[in-house]
């Protein structure tokens, strides 16, 4: 039988080698072991109550940006997913972690809100009318539109007044076309606008805890398009 056998100089050759594997070898699993996901949180369990019909609890489910050109100029719109959890009254269970709103069929939607514990949460939501927003924004635009036209006219009226000749006087007379113009849009208009910026006030969504902490007031922010249950909100 024939045996082959290691020398001293193949031995020593082999030292670095087997030096290296001991040494790599336990940041190998180290790296393993942080590359590990992370154990999801356990779930919270959220109880939503609200003053109306159709109010739902939808959590985010996908984000993004989107981009595109119109007019010849680069546009870029933020879009947002939402996924409905339960309508209310109800109890469901939630990511703690998970970002959230309140929306439903003629409800203003909320903005986004976290719950406020990591194991239970006592949603009240005082929910808003979508149609009341609607015609406060147009009692707003309308408003607006006709006190600054009357402005605009009485600054006309007031940096160059307009005159005809009085034949009978053999006099100019200042017209008061401008200023009457200008006098019956402000007066016109000062009750549109009260008018829809008291809607707009009274029309949002607000969710609050059963202690009373305030977890999201009003609407999302003008420009931001929302993908939800009933449909595009904007």
């Amino acid at each position: 039988m024939n045996a082959k056998l290691f020398s001293s100089s193949s031995l020593l050759l082999a030292l670095p080698t087997l030096a290296a594997i001991l040494t790599v070898a336990p940041h190998a699993a180290a790296d393993d072991a942080a590359a590990a996901p992370a154990p999801s949180p356990p779930a919270a369990e959220v109880r939503v109550t609200s003053d109306r019909e159709n109010t739902t609890l939808l959590r985010l489910s996908r984000a993004g940006t989107g981009f595109g050109s119109v007019g010849g100029y680069n546009v870029a719109v933020a879009f947002e997913s939402y996924e409905p959890l339960c309508t209310a009254p109800c109890t469901t269970s939630a990511d703690p972690n998970g970002i959230y709103r309140i929306a439903g069929e003629g409800i203003t939607p909320s903005s986004t809100f976290r719950l406020p514990g990591h194991t239970h949460a006592d949603l009240r939501v005082h929910a808003g009318s979508s149609s009341k927003r609607w015609w406060g924004w147009a009692s707003t635009y309308v408003g607006t539109a006709l006190v600054v036209g009357g402005a605009s006219f009485l600054i006309m009226d007031a940096i160059s007044p307009a005159t005809s000749y009085d034949v009978n006087t053999g006099k100019d007379e200042r017209k008061t076309t401008f200023r009457d113009i200008g006098l019956i849009g402000l007066v016109s208009g000062a009750p549109f606008l009260v008018v829809g910026i008291v809607m707009l006030a009274t029309s949002g969504t607000d969710v609050s805890t059963a202690s009373g902490e305030t977890l999201a007031r009003h609407s999302p922010r003008p420009g931001k398009l929302s993908l939800s249950p009933t449909g595009l909100v904007f």
